[in-house]
């Protein structure tokens, strides 16, 4: 009796939470969307589990088309791919469109994440962070930047020029220009520099904690959320955070005193800080909720945010430029005339924002090689004309950028690496919103001035004194071997030379003779 009873509980248990799995099935289909056929528990995405997320987007545009509908685990989506959608969604109809998912990371600090905080909380929140990135602050991270990417390049250099076990060194190029991107961002954002790697250590420790099973667990979660209250499937690991957060409360610590003992400092993050903890009283910010964690976390958020991914784009960057030497030959003339216009070796920024080959490559790189997905909430009915269906109130939306970067409709051999795209009297016949790297309207990425200075300071700076041999290969794969000369050692090729020339002894000479100055490095560069 005892036993039959347990397994008819246990088959209405499993019964119910099938039924609790499956319960959204069938919401997108009556949207008048094509939809991306779910797995019988896991959602729609579960089946493209072993594809990058980016290019799986853009296979499911080719098939279903500019908008489909896909479900993560039991939640429906609707995922845009259309730059003309992806105007309304994000400026002429964002009012629709004003919701955030909101989750539960289970850590009080994490929780602060802007991207996931309520609509008023945000808003205080933008606005406390937007002046980090204006104009005058540029001007005044200026310097730090240049010194930053000085002694980089020059260790860069010692690096590769102090090979003693054999000709070539092995680097991990993605690796190099994260360490060197975070000592950047220290000094530009918090006036301190990181002798020891603490920080690049930190960072990847918080983006990628070990010993969690996430691919695996995630997709069953996804299903059934609950499980994420007793299962470690968060891709942020909280310790490092708090760590950081020690280490901000003790530059606060440091920086009052300084400011009580009458020493100058510079206006960055850290004095941003100090003025936002002052308000925490007031009746706005307690009726916002804003704590100290939540302003704390806007600095970690500074910090984490960039370097991850512009060492990416640059790495893909370089990848794309060493396999075109017309591209390569192009972009070292244009380099070669700003550092020639530089004085006393300094790089104006005027002069550098006048690189106009320079940005289009850049602009280019970002187009391939997007950050992330858009997500927005829809807080009222919308009907959207051109495709003849509407997306309900409380229906996620999916701004896929990859696709939409990546539109044959907006963007002619969109898989090739064409900056020609982005150049005077080509530029002007993109559509505006088909190149989408840092979102648009209120919503759009606030650090994105700072993120095109380090770009193009970066870029300059690589360009002047490295150069990439022509590569053969079709494809970006995870472990690239390329060859980077010093372009101002004896054994590089004169930065003026013709395609057309014979080549000199040194690029002749085989391999066993190549200068200690050549780096044999791997662009580790997942996209």
């Amino acid at each position: 009796m005892v036993l039959p009873l347990f397994f008819a509980i246990v088959l209405l248990v499993v019964l119910l939470l099938a039924l609790y799995a499956r319960w959204n099935y069938g919401v997108l289909e009556t949207l008048n969307i094509p939809v991306v056929k779910p797995h019988f528990l896991l959602g729609s995405a579960f089946q493209y589990r072993n594809m990058i997320t980016g290019y799986r987007d853009i296979e499911l545009m080719k098939q279903y088309g500019q908008v489909f509908g896909l479900y993560s685990g039991r939640e429906p989506q609707v995922y845009i791919c259309d730059p003309e959608l992806l105007r309304l969604i994000m400026v002429k109809d964002s009012s629709y469109f004003d919701g955030k998912s909101r989750l539960d990371f289970g850590d009080a600090f994490l929780n602060e994440m802007p991207d996931y905080l309520p609509g008023e909380k945000w808003r205080i929140v933008r606005s406390i962070t937007s002046p980090a990135f204006s104009s005058a602050k540029l001007r005044l991270m200026n310097f730090p930047m240049k010194d930053s990417l000085t002694e980089f390049i020059h260790e860069f250099k010692m690096k590769v020029e102090n090979t003693t076990d054999s000709l070539l060194q092995k680097c991990n190029i993605d690796d190099v220009l994260f360490k060197g991107l975070t000592d950047l961002t220290l000094r530009c954002l918090f006036s301190i520099t990181d002798k020891t790697e603490r920080f690049p250590k930190l960072l990847k420790k918080f983006a990628k904690p070990e010993g969690l099973e996430y691919e695996t667990l995630n997709h069953l979660a996804l299903s059934f959320p609950f499980l994420y209250n007793f299962l470690p499937l968060s891709l942020l690991h909280p310790q490092p955070a708090q760590e950081f957060m020690e280490i901000m409360e003790n530059l606060i610590d440091t920086r009052l005193k300084t400011q009580t003992e009458n020493k100058t400092s510079a206006p960055d993050v850290v004095d941003i800080c100090i003025e936002q903890l002052k308000k925490l009283e007031t009746p706005e910010y307690k009726n916002a909720k804003i704590t100290k964690e939540t302003i704390l976390f806007q600095a970690f958020n500074f910090f984490f945010s960039g370097q991850d991914e512009t060492a990416l784009v640059i790495s893909a960057m370089i990848y794309h430029i060493s396999k075109s030497p017309e591209i390569q030959e192009k972009l070292y003339q244009e380099v070669d005339k700003l550092w020639e216009s530089s004085e006393d070796g300094q790089l104006p920024r005027e002069k550098l924002l006048e690189a106009e080959y320079l940005q289009a490559c850049i602009n280019e790189a970002l187009r391939m090689y997007t950050f992330y997905h858009t997500e927005r909430v829809c807080t009222k009915d919308w009907f959207c004309e051109k495709y003849n269906f509407k997306i309900p109130k409380g229906m996620t939306v999916i701004v896929s950028l990859w696709p939409a970067n990546r539109n044959p409709d907006y963007f002619e051999n969109p898989m090739e690496f064409d900056p020609e795209r982005f150049m005077s009297g080509n530029k002007e016949k993109l559509h505006p919103y088909a190149w989408s790297p840092f979102g648009h309207g209120n919503r759009h990425c606030t650090g994105k001035p700072l993120a095109m200075e380090v770009f193009r300071y970066a870029c300059a700076y690589l360009f002047k004194e490295f150069q990439y041999p022509s590569l053969t290969r079709d494809t970006l794969t995870p472990y690239l071997t390329s060859l980077i000369p010093d372009r101002n050692s004896p054994s590089a090729r004169p930065v003026n030379h013709h395609r057309t020339e014979k080549p000199t002894h040194a690029e002749t000479d085989p391999p066993q003779e190549i200068s200690l100055t050549r780096a044999h490095l791997f662009l580790d560069v997942l996209v």
